[in-house]
């Protein structure tokens, strides 16, 4: 389960043969980036993901709604629509000090704290204002072999300097003019693959703060992992 939250988590934050960063160095692109996150106090966006397993040549999709805010909070919803009706199947909240990994057909809540989960250069310190790109990782032109590219995007390989546990290579597609990140992919050491794509972003709208509370639902299973117990 650790796991599954370090590979989605790669989106916070490529076979290269006939792609060019064009006229922008890798450097002033960075620099770019770096400069328009660092503007950004939170962020909202509609998400497809695709978690490709390599060994079993699966893939299983998934939709929802993401959240940050400055620092360091976030929260997933992937949702699912049954008979026109939208059902939550999972929530990752992360309030600041604990991570929430609810899974609600389950009836079971994992509790951990942030400081067991993320390394201080973890990939969401990038979104969350306290990472830097070009001091955490190695940056080069690059996408994943058998995914499509857009003229309109930049694609960049990230790979850590320090290593990271669950996570080989990072991806990014990157917006041309308004330096978003428009798609993300992380690579485990297994080969499997997790890509994020956003849409309907929006940046710096006031999220409030009760976004990112986790209310226990009563009767729930509460694992703490740290301790290997169930309460």
């Amino acid at each position: 389960m650790k796991k599954i939250i370090l590979v989605i988590l790669g989106l916070l934050f490529t076979s290269t043969a006939g792609y060019s960063v064009q006229n922008e160095s890798i450097d002033v692109v960075v620099d770019k980036i770096q400069k328009k996150y660092e503007g950004i106090e939170d962020f909202h966006a509609d998400f497809t993901q695709e978690a490709t397993v390599k060994a079993l040549n699966t893939v299983q999709k998934s939709d929802g709604e993401v959240w940050f805010k400055k620092p360091g909070k976030m929260r997933w919803d992937y949702i699912k629509k049954i008979d026109e009706k939208e059902m939550l199947m999972q929530k990752i909240v992360n309030d600041g000090e604990n991570i929430y990994y609810y899974l609600p057909l389950e009836n079971q809540v994992m509790i951990e704290n942030v400081k067991n989960i993320f390394p201080e250069k973890a990939p969401n310190n990038f979104l969350s204002g306290m990472g830097r790109l070009k001091e955490d990782f190695k940056v080069a032109e690059g996408y994943p072999k058998g995914f499509k590219k857009d003229s309109n995007l930049y694609y960049l390989e990230l790979t850590p300097k320090e290593k990271l546990r669950g996570i080989y290579k990072l991806y990014i597609a990157v917006d041309k003019d308004k330096f978003i990140v428009k798609e993300s992919v992380s690579v485990d050491p297994y080969e499997n693959t997790t890509k994020i794509m956003f849409s309907n972003i929006e940046i710096n709208k006031s999220i409030a703060d009760n976004v990112f509370g986790f209310e226990m639902p009563k009767g729930v299973k509460i694992i703490t992992p740290q301790e290997g117990k169930n309460k």
